[in-house]
């Protein structure tokens, strides 16, 4: 610990004197999760990054104590001075840091004693500072966010007619295939993307009546089922049937 302090030191002491020509630009961005409930982690990268190799850089990441906790780190020293250089120059660098959050709120986390300078001829680099906003909320707060749809986009069989035709309000449908009709693919979507559905895809079929369950499954867990009647008939039934809707 005292070898990498006193590396920080040299390093500080170097930018401090080198030449105060800006000759290019850089930036320093700071990103996260944008929401996050209280008592979880949080995990936050700063990039330093240019179109000119870096030959030595120092930045130190501020934020609000009564909101976040520092775990762990991957600056130099295991703190938020983040400061080095590099032998061969670099044009982009990354530090990780893990936060426990405290209580909820909303705080931000920002960049400031930040210096850096061109590998290749010393020259100071004109740097851009990032910050990021995060909000900290209870857990019954995310729950609450959660969508409530779980309503079927469609329903079909393919190749086949289902009646009624499809309406996401209803919930049972009907199918007649021939006897000679072994399995089924049942097509099903869901409204929502962030809705799943279950019970769709091909199935096998017995003579008589087969009953398929669609469940649309939302995001905050509740669920609706659709329920798929697929008939088969014999042949003679089928013909019987197509020729009373002729009569009629």
């Amino acid at each position: 610990m005292k070898n990498i302090k006193m590396l920080l030191f040299s390093i500080v002491c170097l930018l401090a004197f080198l030449p105060n020509v800006l000759a290019a630009s850089g930036t320093i961005s700071v990103s996260s999760a944008n929401q996050v409930v209280s008592g979880n982690k949080l995990t936050v990268t700063v990039t330093i990054s240019s179109g000119t190799k870096l030959g030595s850089w120092q930045m130190n990441l501020n934020y609000d104590k009564s909101y976040l906790q520092l775990t762990s780190s991957t600056a130099e020293a295991g703190g938020t001075m983040m400061a080095a250089s590099s032998a061969t120059g670099v044009t982009k660098k990354s530090y990780t840091f893990t936060f426990k959050t405290l209580k909820t709120g909303s705080t931000t986390l920002s960049i400031s004693s930040s210096l850096a300078y061109a590998f290749d001829d010393l020259s100071q680099v004109s740097l851009s500072n990032g910050s990021k906003s995060v909000k900290i909320i209870t857990q019954a707060e995310l729950e609450a966010s959660y969508s409530k749809n779980n309503d079927l986009k469609s329903l079909s069989v393919e190749g086949y007619e289902i009646t009624p035709t499809f309406s996401k309000d209803t919930l049972e449908y009907n199918a007649v295939v021939p006897e000679d009709v072994k399995e089924v693919n049942i097509i099903a979507s869901a409204s929502d993307s962030k809705s799943s559905v279950s019970g769709a895809g091909t199935k096998e079929l017995t003579a008589g009546t087969n009953s398929f369950d669609i469940v649309v499954r939302a995001e905050n867990g509740s669920e609706k089922t659709y329920k798929l009647t697929v008939e088969v008939k014999d042949k003679s039934m089928m013909i019987g049937m197509r020729k009373t809707v002729t009569a009629g």
